[in-house]
């Protein structure tokens, strides 16, 4: 009686999948057994991947890229429909909500931020306006200083 060995089957996965697979598994705070089930892959091969998730860093930035425009472009098209809305199918509200949601995501993947991190005080903005303009047109301008809180 002799044993047979059979070799698995070697799978060959695209760059954009390993990539797509090491941002699920940080989404999933690295837990590699939950992506792996995700996607049907071995759990080892998830975290080999992570584990030299630096080599899919510059397909990652493309892929959210190209994700951005996308969204983008559905943005587009959602400012249309709304310009132009059928109240009796989607509500105005839900359009414009929309909007705001797909303007939130394109903002994220392209790593700009999604809401307003500072408050300025109108005197403050209005002595930057003054001192930017006297410096564009070559001129001085004298400043209060700024108001003791």
């Amino acid at each position: 009686m002799s044993a047979e060995i059979t070799a698995k089957p070697y799978r060959d996965y695209s760059v954009e999948l390993k990539a797509a697979v090491i941002e699920a598994c940080e989404n999933n705070n690295g837990n590699t057994l939950a992506t792996a089930k995700l996607f049907n892959i071995p759990q080892t091969t998830v975290y080999e991947w992570v584990k030299h998730s630096g080599r899919f860093n510059e397909i990652r930035k493309a892929s959210a890229t190209n994700l951005a425009d996308r969204i983008e472009h559905l943005a587009n098209k959602n400012i249309d429909s709304v310009e132009v809305h059928d109240l009796s199918t989607v509500s105005y509200a839900d359009k414009v909500r929309s909007l705001g949601v797909l303007i939130d995501k394109m903002q994220l993947l392209r790593g700009n931020p999604t809401q307003i991190t500072e408050n300025i005080e109108h005197s403050r903005v209005s002595v930057a306006l003054q001192v930017a303009l006297a410096a564009a047109l070559g001129e001085t301008v004298d400043v209060d200083p700024e108001p003791e809180p």
